[in-house]
C-alpha cells in the first residue's frame, strides 16, 4: 500500500496524473488567500512595522537570493534573516553536518542567522509566526522538514515567494522541478530568463500566473567579485554528484575520477580548483559507491597536489572570476559560468544524446561551449584553449549571455524588491 501511495505521489509531480481535489482546493485557497495577506503587510508599513522576511536555506553554496537578502538589509521597510534547515533525504548525520557548516558560514558573514532546530529541546522550530515572508531556493517541500516547505508556510498565512536553485536546463528537470505542486503555492516566482518563464507557463498549474520575468538574482552577486592579478591560468574541475546516472550525459565523475587526479601532474604550471558538487562524495561514501574510507584516499591523493585548491561548498562567484576555464559536468554551471565570458569544456558521454537530455537553451548554451568526450578532448581543451589562448568561440559565446541571460543584470535585486515593494503598495 504505501508503494503504491508513493507511486502515485511521483506520478502526480511528474504530471502523469492531476493532482488530487484535496491540493488542487489548498491551491485555490492560497492563492486566494494572498490579497487579504498583502492588505495586512500594507497596513504593517503603514504603521512603519517592518516586514519580516525569511530566507530558507540548506547549502551554503545554494543560496540564491543572497543579493536580495543583503539590499533588504540596507531597506528600512525589511527585517530579512536567514534560517538554515535541513537536508532530511540522506541521514541525519549528513543533515546536522550540513546544517552546521552552512551556519558556520552564514553567521560568520551575517548577524540575522538561525538554526531551524533547537539543540536543548531536540526539535525544529517553526518560524511562521514571526515570518510575514518566506524566499525559497528550494522547490522539494519533501527534502526537508516540513516546517521549512513552501505549502506549510503559504498555508499558514506567510507570502511564499521562489527563485530557483540553478537553471533548468535538462528535460527531466524542466518538468520534475516546475510541475512541483510546491510552484502552485508560490505567492511569486521569478523567473530568470524568457525561456524560464515560457517552460513555467506551459508546465505549472496555474499556467504561469503567479511568476513575473526578472531575471537570475543570484548572478548579481557575480558582479562584484574582485578580479585579482595572477601569473598563472588556473582552471575550475567541477564534476555533478549524479554518478548513478553515469552514462546519460550529465554525470562522468566515475568515467574521469583517475584522469583528474593526474591533470595537475600533467600540467605543473597551471593552478587548478577542485570544486565537486556539494553532494559528491555524500553520494560516493555510500557503501554502494566508493565508500567512506576510498573517499578519504581520493581526496588526499587530490590535496597531494601543490598546484591544487580543493573547495568543499561556500560560495564560488569569486573562483570563476579569478579563473581561465572549467572543465565540468554541472547542469547548474552552464548558464552561471557563461557570465564570466571565459573559455569553457562541458564533459558528455557521447555525441548522440544532447537533444535528448537537455532543453533547447541548454542546446543553445552548449553551442559556445567546447565540448568533451574523451580524456585526450579535455587535454585539447587545455593546451589550445587556456595555454595558446585559442578561444574562437568567445565572441558568440558573449553574445548569447548579453542577450539571452543576462536579463536586468547586475540589477535583478534590486527589480524584484521593487517589484515587492509595488504589490504591497
Amino acid at each position: 500500500m504505501r508503494v503504491k501511495i508513493l507511486q502515485n505521489f511521483i506520478d502526480i509531480l511528474r504530471g502523469k496524473k492531476k493532482i488530487p481535489r484535496s491540493i488542487e482546493y489548498e491551491i485555490k485557497h492560497v492563492q486566494k488567500n494572498i490579497n487579504k495577506l498583502k492588505k495586512k503587510l500594507a497596513k504593517k508599513i503603514k504603521n512603519g512595522e517592518k516586514i519580516r522576511v525569511g530566507f530558507f536555506v540548506i547549502f551554503d553554496s545554494v543560496f540564491q537570493a543572497e543579493p536580495v537578502f543583503k539590499k533588504m538589509l540596507d531597506d528600512d521597510m525589511f527585517e530579512p534573516f536567514i534560517v538554515v534547515i535541513p537536508d532530511i533525504a540522506r541521514g541525519d548525520d549528513n543533515m546536522f553536518k550540513q546544517m552546521n557548516k552552512t551556519y558556520k558560514s552564514f553567521s560568520s558573514k551575517y548577524k540575522q542567522v538561525y538554526k531551524s532546530y533547537d539543540e536543548t529541546e531536540h526539535k525544529f522550530i517553526d518560524f511562521t509566526k514571526d515570518t510575514d515572508i518566506a524566499f525559497f531556493n528550494n522547490p522539494y517541500d519533501g527534502m526537508t522538514y516540513k516546517f521549512y516547505g513552501i505549502a506549510y508556510n503559504a498555508l499558514h498565512n506567510v507570502l511564499t515567494l521562489y527563485s530557483s536553485y540553478s537553471v533548468l536546463l535538462t528535460r527531466y528537470s524542466v518538468k520534475h522541478i516546475i510541475s512541483q505542486k510546491s510552484m502552485d503555492y508560490c505567492w511569486k516566482i521569478f523567473a530568470d530568463n524568457q525561456w524560464h518563464l515560457n517552460k513555467i507557463k506551459e508546465h505549472s498549474f496555474l499556467k504561469g500566473s503567479n511568476a513575473v520575468l526578472t531575471g537570475c538574482c543570484k548572478m548579481d552577486a557575480i558582479s562584484k567579485a574582485e578580479k585579482k592579478e595572477r601569473t598563472r591560468k588556473k582552471i575550475i574541475i567541477a564534476p555533478h554528484h549524479s554518478v548513478n546516472a553515469n552514462g546519460l550525459g550529465i554525470a562522468n565523475f566515475l568515467n574521469y575520477s583517475e584522469f583528474f587526479l593526474e591533470l595537475p601532474k600533467k600540467y605543473p604550471e597551471i593552478d587548478f580548483v577542485f570544486r565537486p558538487h556539494p553532494l559528491l562524495f555524500v553520494t560516493l561514501s555510500k557503501s554502494e559507491f566508493w565508500g567512506k574510507e576510498k573517499v578519504k584516499q581520493y581526496l588526499d591523493k587530490m590535496c597531494e597536489n601543490p598546484n591544487v585548491e580543493y573547495q568543499d561548498g561556500g560560495s564560488y562567484f569569486d573562483t570563476f572570476v579569478n579563473s581561465d576555464g572549467i572543465i565540468h559536468d554541472c547542469c547548474s554551471f552552464l548558464l552561471e559560468y557563461l557570465y564570466t565570458d571565459n573559455p569553457c569544456c562541458y564533459i558528455l558521454a557521447n555525441k548522440n544524446n544532447e537533444s535528448d537530455i537537455f532543453e533547447e537553451i541548454g542546446q543553445d548554451a552548449l553551442k559556445h561551449y567546447y565540448k568533451s568526450y574523451s580524456e585526450q578532448d579535455i587535454i585539447d581543451f587545455i593546451d589550445n584553449i587556456i595555454i595558446k589562448d585559442n578561444d574562437t568561440k568567445k565572441d558568440e559565446r558573449t553574445k548569447f549571455a548579453n542577450e539571452v541571460l543576462k536579463i536586468n543584470y547586475p540589477n535583478v535585486s534590486e527589480k524584484i524588491i521593487d517589484y515587492i515593494k509595488k504589490e504591497l503598495a
